[in-house]
């Protein structure tokens, strides 16, 4: 998703997998990002991701989170809180969305 990111024309600051909470919500206390994405790859870690994605909102509200990944994909519909989307197919289509929010790619 970085690279995909990237390539699109957004600044990127990737923290990699299997990174603490803390240094995640430092990471976004320092970069102060448009948007934060959060990917999880087996399904038994969407708890882990609810938690974060609370504390992120409870960091700064305004930020919105963006969750997927294979963790995610056997899911139907997902309704995580503190997630303002999610994406289970195509992540191009989340990039273009968040692109044209206020038309602006960063």
């Amino acid at each position: 998703m970085a690279d995909l990111c990237e390539y699109n024309g957004f600044d990127v600051t990737y923290l990699g997998a299997n990174v603490p909470t803390a240094t995640v919500l430092e990471a976004i206390e320092e970069v102060r990002p448009d948007v934060v994405f959060l990917s999880v790859t087996m399904s038994w870690n969407v708890p882990q991701l609810r938690t974060l994605a609370q504390e992120i909102n409870a960091l700064n509200g305004e930020i919105p989170v963006v969750a997927g990944g294979r963790g995610l994909a056997w899911m139907a519909e997902v309704r995580e809180p503190g997630v303002e989307w999610h994406v289970l197919s195509d992540p191009l289509v989340a990039i273009a969305q968040f692109g044209s929010r206020d038309g602006d790619s960063t």
